[in-house]
Order: structure tokens, then C-alpha cells, then sequence
């Protein structure tokens, strides 16, 4: 199915959070209220300073809906990097909380760039129960959609710009390749929103391709437990770490119960069949929702014995290679060919080539270009 470059407005639950869930309408209509709450022309560079919340998407897609510009910002960051982007973007608006505020201020006071601070508390608890009766929202293929900057690790931090035909060519050879989102879907948002990953794979793609998505507040393990019987999860998108934390905290619990157990594990290990091992430990996929059909690892390589722990114990692990660049994906595993350690097949979207020992891709996916205002001034180190 190829989806469309618009949110619409569907008789389905888009977010659900620790307290509620929220449908397709009332999301459109508390974005539209967001967007309202501050008047910028065509193009506008907006910040989204904040921590995971349902707020951080009503103010992200705001921006959209106003046909600007959107610019995630890690959390976490000092004064000094958000200062950094801020020189770098030139943004007209900050969207920040309470948690991030302090920090936001510093960043301009050092920058020295005139901007709208927008505070997500003002609005927060203003729920709209509007109906919404338009045909959602669309967005023009040619837009840049976000601005989003690379870590720097060779060199200054570098601001990717992706337009919305980026995105929407890498969502749709996922979903046909990898049919991972459909509308029976239900995804956890659980890295932060900042980086490429989590947020074309945690919330652009699911409510582009009309299911939901389940917001995890923290990344503790008795709320990411929680979360995935509350949201019924199917979809959870990871780094590394987290699999290896998952799958070792398993394994000991298996070891733990004597021989009968670990017998168990080891004909699981020699029959290799996914069926087969969910069966045996369906006590294992009921604590994880009983839902999850796939868990997805990118961000760096995957131990290859953790995927080949968690094929043992039936959980299907799609890795992934890509790039803030490529929108990202570049390569994923298809869940009918899961061989761990390995990254998958290119997509249809991408052609890729080795040439003088380096990968080179080539596709609508890849970004038109970084933000050029940084090449032009001089940063302190």
C-alpha cells in the first residue's frame, strides 16, 4: 500500500499515554491549537526543546501544520549546544518546557538570536474535544520537513535538512518491504524523539501509515513493561543496549529455574523455529504485552549472539543500517529472512555501491543538503 504525505483525520486511537488515549481528532485538533498559539510565515525554523511527552507531538506537528520548519533538539543538551543550533538554524520559535526552559534561555542569551519562547505548559491540560471534520493535514513533497543535526563525531554537529518526499519515499518502501506498520500496528515511543530513529520510526511512519502509538515515559524497565500491556505493542524500536538488557535479564530468569528450563532454552536453540519458541515460553511474550511481533535494532551493531539469544526465545529482532541523511533506513532486515548480525537487504528505494571501500548510496530518500549558514561563521571548539 503506498501511503500518502498527510495525517488524516480516522475513527482510531492515534496516541495512547500512561493515563489516556487519544484519538485521530482530538490529536488533529490540540496540533491546530498548538499552531495557533503563535503566527510565523511559510518556512519558519522552530526548535522543539523538550523531554518525550504528548506535548512534544502536538507541538512538532504545529509546526508542520504552520509549513515550517521543524528542529528537534536533544533534552539533555547544555546552553552551549543548544546555543550552537541556534547560531547554526537561525530559528524564529523555541518550543520548550518547564524541565528544558532554563536552558533555552541561557542558549539565546549566548547565541544572541532573536526568538518566540513557547512554552508547552501554557497549553498543557487545555484538551480539545473539537471534532474535526477537515481532511487532516497534507504536507507539499518539495518542503523541508526537519532540520535535524548529526552528533559531530567527525567534526562540528552538522544540520541535515530532509524534506517531506525524503520521508514519505523511506515510509513507503518500509512498509513494502517491510510491512511492519500497517493499521493494526501499535508502536512504542521510547528513545527520544530527537534522533532520526525513534522519530521517523516511532511516530512519523505509525501515524502516517494510520496506526498508534504508545508513549513511554521513562526507560525504566517497570514502565517499558507497563507500556507494552497498556498499549498492546507490537512495534518496538531499539538500540543495541536495550536488547542486550532484555534479553540477559531472560536468560537469567531461564537459568535461574534448574535444569528443566535451561533444557528448555537448548532445544529451542536446535529447533530454531520462531512458533516453536513462543510456544515454549509464552510466559515470556505475555510479560512483553503478548503483542510484539517485532522488535527493531538500529543505531549500531547488534551483538550477534543477542539475536541469535532472542530468535532462541522467539522474538523476532529486525535489524537495520541508515543514516540522518537517508531518512534514515537504508537496509533492513525482512521479517522472513532474519539472519542476525547481518543488516538486510538495500531497500527499493536506495541503490548502494561500494566504491574505494566506502558505501555510497543514492535514492529520493537522501537529503537535499545540510544547513548551510554553519560553513559560514566561526565556532569555538
Amino acid at each position: 500500500m503506498f501511503y500518502e504525505n498527510k495525517i488524516k483525520v480516522i475513527d482510531r486511537v492515534a496516541i495512547i499515554t500512561p493515563d489516556r488515549e487519544i484519538s485521530y481528532a482530538e490529536m488533529l485538533s490540540n496540533i491546530r491549537r498548538y499552531a495557533q498559539y503563535v503566527s510565523l510565515e511559510k518556512g519558519a525554523k522552530t526548535l522543539v526543546f523538550a523531554e518525550n511527552c504528548v506535548e512534544w507531538i502536538y507541538s512538532f506537528f504545529s509546526i508542520w501544520q504552520n509549513r515550517g520548519i521543524a528542529i528537534p533538539v536533544d533534552a539533555s543538551s547544555t546552553a552551549d549546544d543548544v546555543a550552537y543550533i541556534m547560531n547554526d538554524a537561525q530559528p524564529d520559535a523555541i518550543w520548550v518546557t518547564a524541565q528544558t526552559e532554563k536552558v533555552a534561555v541561557e542558549a539565546i542569551k549566548k547565541s544572541g538570536v532573536s526568538t518566540t519562547v513557547l512554552r508547552m505548559d501554557d497549553l498543557t491540560g487545555l484538551r480539545s474535544h473539537e471534532q474535526t471534520k477537515e481532511e487532516g493535514i497534507s504536507f507539499e513533497d518539495s518542503d523541508v520537513a526537519v532540520i535535524l543535526y548529526t552528533s559531530g563525531t567527525t567534526g562540528f554537529p552538522k544540520g541535515v535538512m530532509l524534506t517531506f518526499h525524503n520521508l514519505m519515499v523511506n515510509i513507503n518502501a518500509i512498509s513494502i518491504d517491510v510491512p511492519i506498520f500497517t493499521k493494526e500496528s501499535s508502536t512504542l515511543i521510547l528513545l527520544p524523539l530527537h534522533h532520526v530513529m525513534p522519530l521517523v520510526g516511532t511516530l512519523v511512519a505509525p501515524i502516517f501509515t494510520e496506526s498508534q502509538v504508545v508513549l513511554c515515559p521513562t526507560m525504566a524497565g517497570p514502565e517499558i513493561m507497563a507500556a507494552l500491556q497498556r498499549g498492546k505493542v507490537t512495534v518496538m524500536v531499539g538500540v543495541p543496549r536495550l536488547w542486550q538488557t532484555l534479553y540477559t535479564g531472560i536468560k537469567k530468569k531461564i537459568d535461574a529455574k534448574g535444569k528443566a528450563a535451561q533444557m528448555m532454552y537448548k532445544l529451542c536453540e536446535k529447533v530454531g523455529s520462531y512458533s516453536f519458541s513462543q510456544k515454549l515460553f509464552s510466559a515470556v511474550h505475555q510479560s512483553l504485552g503478548g503483542n510484539l511481533k517485532y522488535c527493531v535494532s538500529g543505531g549500531a551493531a547488534l551483538d550477534k549472539e543477542i539475536g541469535e539469544g532472542m530468535r532462541t526465545l522467539g522474538i523476532r529482532v529486525l535489524e537495520g543500517y541508515g543514516m540522518t541523511e537517508t531518512s534514515p533506513m537504508i537496509s533492513f532486515t525482512r521479517p522472513d529472512d532474519i539472519i542476525p548480525g547481518c543488516s538486510g537487504l538495500p531497500l527499493p528505494c536506495c541503490e548502494c555501491k561500494i566504491i574505494d571501500g566506502e558505501l555510497c548510496v543514492k535514492g529520493e530518500n537522501v537529503m537535499v543538503g545540510y544547513s548551510m549558514l554553519r560553513l559560514t561563521r566561526n565556532y569555538p571548539n
